[in-house]
This record gives structure tokens, sequence and C-alpha cells, in this order.
């Protein structure tokens, strides 16, 4: 499985484009963790490609507003935060090596 990031700019992003980011992802069957508003770790196959998603990200933001990054997690994973807490089993189910 391949685990990437994506992150959007609050600034530019309104709510409505980022549920339909929230769809597009939801929508691929992949596993998705969106508890912060403008970022998704998410969980998909390895052939998916880093930039063929940043593309169909822009298309729903719009190239005049989109603001986004698409970052890879390859390697050791690791991390550090404050999260809710309901959000933990999914990291702990679906990130983790």
């Amino acid at each position: 499985m391949r685990r990437f990031i994506v992150v959007t700019n609050s600034a530019t992003t309104s709510r409505e484009a980022r549920n339909a980011i929230t769809t597009y992802l939801q929508l691929g069957g992949w596993l998705v963790w969106h508890w912060f508003e403008d970022l998704w770790m998410v969980v998909a196959p390895e052939h998916v490609k880093l930039g063929e998603v940043r593309d169909q990200i822009t298309k729903l933001l719009g190239p005049s507003t989109a603001n986004v990054m698409v970052m890879s997690t390859e390697g050791l994973i690791d991390h550090a935060g404050m999260v809710p807490v309901n959000s933990i089993s999914w990291i702990q189910e679906n990130w983790q090596r």
C-alpha cells in the first residue's frame, strides 16, 4: 500500500472544495484520515501516482485558487502531535508499518 499526505491552504480552499477532495479520495476506495480541516492522510494502492492525485485535486479546486501539496511518506514514518482521541485508532490501524 502507498501512504501519502494531501495538504491545502484554508485561506484559499472553501469548505465545499475540501468536501470535494474528501469525496474524491474516498471514491477511489482509499482509506482516508481527515480530522484536520486542510490535511488528509491517505492509504491507496501502490499504482497511485501522486502527480495524478495533485492534478485531480487542482481541477476540483480550480487552478486559480489551487494551493495543494501531495507528499509521499515512503521510508520511515515518524510522527508526533496532538490529535482528537477518536482519530487515533485509524492512525494505529492504517498508518503504522
